[in-house]
């Protein structure tokens, strides 16, 4: 077993599942995935963003929260690509624009649950 190290900034690689539309075959998903590196928050943190969310009572306010806390949380990804096949350097801005879409929103939010909340990474997501 490792020794604990102690750092400044806790930054871990985790897997993410997003499960869209696929845009081939009517009425069916498609799973895609790629990894976020995360920056670990204090429980406390964690905490307080969960009960400010549960509060909250419109998908706009739901989104800001998202948005908010992925900026809190997310450093880097790798495995993104784009339409050509060539890798997507992560950038703040382009996290921002995913925010947007329902399904990237949810899967980068699972993630960052399933990290934080001490559950291992499901296959699949």
């Amino acid at each position: 077993m490792a020794k604990f190290v102690m750092v400044s900034k806790h930054l871990y690689w985790w897997p993410v599942t997003v499960r869209m539309p696929d845009p081939d075959n009517a009425g069916q998903f498609l799973e895609q995935s790629f990894e976020m590196q995360f920056e670990a928050q204090p429980r406390e943190a964690v905490l307080a963003h969960k009960e400010h969310y549960d509060t909250l009572t419109t998908d706009r306010e739901r989104i800001a929260a998202d948005k908010e806390q992925m900026r809190a949380v997310c450093r880097s990804w790798r495995g993104v690509i784009d339409e050509e096949g060539a890798d997507v350097p992560f950038a703040q801005a382009l996290l921002d624009d995913a925010v947007g879409l329902p399904w990237f929103r949810t899967g980068v939010m699972r993630a960052i649950a399933e990290a934080s909340f001490g559950q291992e990474a499901k296959t699949g997501n």
